[in-house]
C-alpha cells in the first residue's frame, strides 16, 4: 500500500500525466467538432449518421484512425515510460530502493500504467460517443426517422459485429474498451522496455517503433490478423480469439523482457 501511495503521488506529480490527459480528451473533443462541420454539408438532419456510426472508432468519412495508432500509445505511455530514466539521471535510484522493495515497485508500475492508460483512453472515447450521441442520437439506422436499417446485416469477420446490430450503444463501449484495454498493453510494453534503453527520446517512441515492427514481421509470416494495429481500429477484419492472441504476443513479449530484470545482477531488495 506505501509502495503504490507512492508511485500515485509521484504520477499527479509528472507533466506527463496531465499531458496524455490533455491530448486524448482534446483529440476527442476535435473530432467531434469535426464530425459536425462534416455533417453540417448535408443540410438536412434525415441524412445524417447515428453517434455510433460517425465516433472517432467507428467513423469512415471522418477518420482519426491514424491519431490512434500513433498518437495515443506515445502519449499514454509517456506517464512512466521514462521513470526509470529519470531516477538514474538524478542520481535517486538507490535513495529510492533503500525505501520501497524494488521488485514491488516494478509491479505496482506495471499495474499503474496499465489501469491508467485505459481509464484515460476510455474516458475520453466515451466523452466523444456521448458528445456525438447528445447532438446524432443512438440507434441502429442510417437517420433519426427512418426505419431503414444501416449495416442490418451480420458479418461474423468483423469485431463483435452481432452486438453492432442487436445492441449498437453497448457495441460502441465494447469497442472503446477493447482498443482502452490494447493502449494499455502497449504501455506495458513500453515501460517494460524502458529498463533496457538509456536515451529519454527514444523512450518516448517505444510504442510507435513497437507497432511498425510488429505489423512488419506479421505481414511478413502472413499473420497479420494478430498485428496489434488492426486491434486498434475496430472497423478491420478480426474475430474476438485473434483479439485476445494480439494482445497476448504483447503480454509475452513485455514478460520476457521483465522478467530479463529481475535476473540481472541488481538484486530486486
Amino acid at each position: 500500500m506505501k509502495i503504490l501511495k507512492f508511485n500515485i503521488q509521484y504520477m499527479l506529480k509528472k507533466k506527463e500525466f496531465y499531458i496524455a490527459i490533455l491530448i486524448t480528451l482534446l483529440i476527442n473533443i476535435i473530432q467531434v467538432l469535426f464530425v459536425i462541420q462534416n455533417n453540417s454539408s448535408y443540410g438536412i438532419v434525415e441524412n445524417m449518421h447515428t453517434a455510433e456510426y460517425i465516433s472517432i472508432l467507428y467513423n469512415p468519412f471522418v477518420a482519426f484512425n491514424t491519431l490512434i495508432i500513433i498518437i495515443f500509445p506515445i502519449v499514454c505511455s509517456m506517464i512512466f515510460s521514462d521513470s526509470n530514466w529519470l531516477e538514474e539521471t538524478m542520481k535517486t535510484s538507490s535513495m529510492l530502493h533503500n525505501r520501497i522493495n524494488k521488485g514491488q515497485n516494478i509491479i505496482i508500475r506495471l499495474v499503474l500504467t496499465f489501469t491508467i492508460t485505459v481509464i484515460i483512453s476510455f474516458i475520453g472515447f466515451m466523452l466523444n460517443y456521448l458528445l456525438l450521441r447528445i447532438l446524432f442520437l443512438s440507434g441502429n439506422s442510417y437517420s433519426y426517422y427512418q426505419e431503414v436499417g444501416f449495416f442490418r446485416n451480420v458479418d461474423s469477420r468483423y469485431f463483435l459485429d452481432s452486438i453492432r446490430i442487436n445492441h449498437p450503444a453497448l457495441f460502441t463501449v465494447m469497442i472503446s474498451l477493447s482498443v482502452s484495454l490494447v493502449l494499455g498493453v502497449i504501455s506495458i510494453f513500453s515501460y517494460a522496455c524502458s529498463f533496457f534503453i538509456k536515451n529519454r527520446i527514444v523512450l518516448y517512441f517505444i510504442p510507435f517503433i513497437y507497432i511498425v515492427i510488429n505489423e512488419f514481421m506479421l505481414s511478413i509470416l502472413k499473420l497479420r490478423q494478430f498485428s496489434i494495429v488492426e486491434k486498434l481500429q475496430p472497423t478491420d477484419q478480426y474475430s474476438v480469439g485473434e483479439y485476445f492472441i494480439a494482445i497476448g504476443i504483447t503480454l509475452l513479449l513485455s514478460s520476457i523482457l521483465i522478467i530479463k530484470k529481475f535476473k540481472t545482477k541488481d538484486q530486486l531488495i
